[in-house]
């Protein structure tokens, strides 16, 4: 069995030395991670380039993640106190309120700058993540217009573009970037699940079947509620498919994977957190 997964494409390994060169002239660093699967979502390599820098973390999806879970990682950020907040990408306001954050954390920047007889300076924020977590479309709420490409598939934004969102808020909008490997099989899992890395390197009836587990195993009335007992009730996790199939009125098994691949990427299915098993210990 395949024990990890490497996918570090050459425009990736570029952006994170160009990133750990920027971070000089960087004054916040928004980290981007999906609300769903917070420490798979991470990248150690990003979070080492920034472990100087002022960082703000954001949840994002918010609205795709079990309020339980997304509640007790904030609280976790908090008590270690540690900027953290949870934005629903599809809310009119997620610009505004990530904009307001920024601005406050930008205050006491701008008093010394007060203080020392200088101009205020913009206050420069670099936007990091691994790949589809949301930069672009919430860069594209703050702007108010698509300054970012916006694509649902991972690796879109292949280089670097400051946007001045006005006089003292600069944004630089930087690639998405995978890990070069990930600790360990359940976390590229993960990633996998909520669409950052491409489809091509990992099958999807694999991938099916592994999501299919871990619902049975935690949200079983979500399965319940979307696909009925029709397909719920199923011998195994390949029946399940094949039943999904026939009630879908698909010709192939593969389509039924991928369509309910699909419908937990886009929170059809229900809200889902996917890192339950870390709960006994710390998850941040």
């Amino acid at each position: 069995m395949q024990k990890n997964i490497h996918w570090f494409p050459g425009h990736m390994k570029r952006a994170l030395s160009e990133i750990k060169n920027r971070t000089q002239i960087v004054d916040i660093s928004v980290v981007i991670l999906d609300a769903r699967a917070p420490r798979s979502s991470s990248n150690k390599a990003l979070e080492d380039a920034l472990a100087d820098k002022k960082k703000l973390y954001v949840l994002a999806k918010a609205d795709l993640c079990d309020p339980k879970y997304l509640d007790k990682n904030l609280e976790r950020y908090w008590a270690r106190g540690i900027d953290a907040i949870a934005i629903n990408l599809k809310d009119k306001h997620a610009g505004d309120i990530l904009k307001d954050k920024l601005m406050k954390m930008g205050e006491p920047k701008w008093e010394k700058e007060k203080v020392r007889g200088m101009k205020p300076q913009p206050l420069k924020t670099m936007i990091v993540g691994i790949p589809n977590v949301g930069k672009s479309t919430l860069i594209n709420k703050l702007v108010k217009k698509r300054k970012a490409s916006v694509q649902d598939k991972p690796g879109q934004t292949k280089g670097e573009q400051w946007i001045k969102l006005e006089s003292s808020l600069w944004l630089l909008d930087t690639p998405g970037i995978l890990p070069s490997q990930f600790p360990n099989i359940n976390e590229a899992m993960n990633v996998a699940f909520i669409g950052s890395i491409k489809q091509s390197i990992l099958p999807n009836s694999r991938l099916a079947e592994n999501l299919l587990q871990y619902m049975d195993k935690y949200y079983p009335e979500l399965l319940l509620n979307r696909y009925g007992s029709e397909v719920y009730e199923h011998d195994n996790l390949k029946d399940f498919f094949i039943k999904l199939m026939k009630v879908r009125g698909f010709q192939e098994v593969e389509k039924a994977e991928t369509t309910f691949l699909y419908e937990f990427k886009k929170g059809i299915v229900g809200q889902t957190y996917l890192e339950i098993e870390y709960e006994s210990k710390e998850t941040i």
